[in-house]
């Protein structure tokens, strides 16, 4: 025969457990709660500022504010490391590589620190500044002077001006897709698409010869 429960006893004896438990169970449920909560209120925000009626000048601004978020605020670490590899992954193309090897830009850590550092900064200013402000055009025109002899020369050819602009506008996406706690909403991708078909735009960058190239 099973023995029996002296229920009173347990309760009495149980209660200390839970008076002492059931606060840090309901602050542990509040704050679960606040985090879902919240968590995607910049998600939420960027969605009702696609969405907002615009203009030519204003759909860019819009879209810039929605990159400046998702790259300063919600994703910073993964948004830059992205950059980063983007950058590195065009010293792969043979033009370019050749050119660095050419100019020595690549040969000593004081040179490369010195071309990291203001390649990071023109992309500050350019793509996170306000669009149209005096230091995105400084910058916009400081990186057009750059590439202008090589481009004219053939030394960098418009592929290869595509290319990077393709990477540094996708591959933060594809690292914050793949490891932060979110993916990148549809609104978030047409804004940093819409962005950066500006940047190409200002830079004049020739996208029809790459459709040009392109089979069918």
């Amino acid at each position: 025969m099973a023995p029996k429960l002296d229920l009173p006893k347990l309760c009495s004896n149980c209660a200390p457990l839970c008076h002492g438990v059931l606060p840090y169970i309901l602050l542990s449920t509040i704050y679960l709660l606040l985090i879902r909560l919240l968590r995607y209120r910049r998600a939420h925000h960027h969605q009702q500022i696609h969405y907002q009626p615009s203009t030519p000048q204003s759909t860019i601004l819009r879209a810039q504010s929605i990159y400046r978020s998702l790259f300063q605020l919600e994703f910073p670490f993964l948004a830059t490391k992205g950059i980063q590899l983007a950058l590195f992954r065009t010293y792969a193309i043979p033009t370019i590589s050749s050119l660095l090897d050419r100019t020595k830009l690549l040969s000593s850590p004081i040179t490369v620190a010195h071309r990291y550092s203001e390649t990071w900064a023109l992309f500050n200013e350019f793509a996170l500044r306000e669009w149209g402000s005096p230091h995105w055009v400084q910058a916009m025109a400081r990186t057009r002077a750059i590439h202008a002899a090589y481009r004219k020369s053939g030394k960098v050819r418009e592929e290869d001006m595509l290319y990077t602009l393709a990477a540094v506008a996708t591959q933060p996406v594809v690292l914050i897709n793949r490891w932060e706690w979110r993916e990148i909403t549809d609104e978030e991708i047409c804004a940093i698409g819409t962005l950066y078909r500006g940047i190409g735009d200002a830079l004049d960058i020739d996208y029809m010869s790459f459709f040009r190239s392109t089979p069918g």
